[in-house]
């Protein structure tokens, strides 16, 4: 348990250290960022397409526009903070039955179809 502990610890620090070098010194607008292999390939949005945009446009604070870009990346985000704490914390080890009920084998399929229908809408005109 303590290794998991130093290995979440470490993990926490290098995500903060990325999103803040993220935050001061790329600009998506401004940097070359190599473009999706499937928007490439196919002229369609995958469900990731806009994330880099996305997060960084929360970092500086613009919810709209970071919904505009990437809509599911910004509304899950609540949902993986959750299973970041259930998964990492001692009052999470202890809630087998959230974690069983809300990141078991049923919520991997909806979270799949969830972002298969995802993509598909937005390249329909929905999102």
């Amino acid at each position: 348990m303590a290794s998991t502990h130093k290995i979440f610890k470490s993990g926490g620090a290098l995500l903060v250290t990325g999103l803040l070098w993220a935050y001061f010194v790329l600009d998506p607008k401004q940097h070359f960022f190599p473009k999706c292999p499937f928007l490439w390939l196919t002229g369609l949005k995958c469900p990731g397409c806009g994330s880099q945009r996305a997060v960084h446009q929360l970092l500086h604070g613009n919810f709209l526009e970071a919904l505009s870009l990437n809509f599911l990346l910004v509304v899950s985000f609540p949902y993986v903070l959750f299973g970041l704490v259930l998964e990492y914390t001692h009052w999470g080890q202890q809630r087998f039955e959230i974690r069983r009920t809300w990141y078991g084998y049923r919520a991997a399929l909806i979270a799949l179809f969830v972002v298969l229908g995802f993509g598909i809408l937005r390249n329909i005109g929905g999102f």
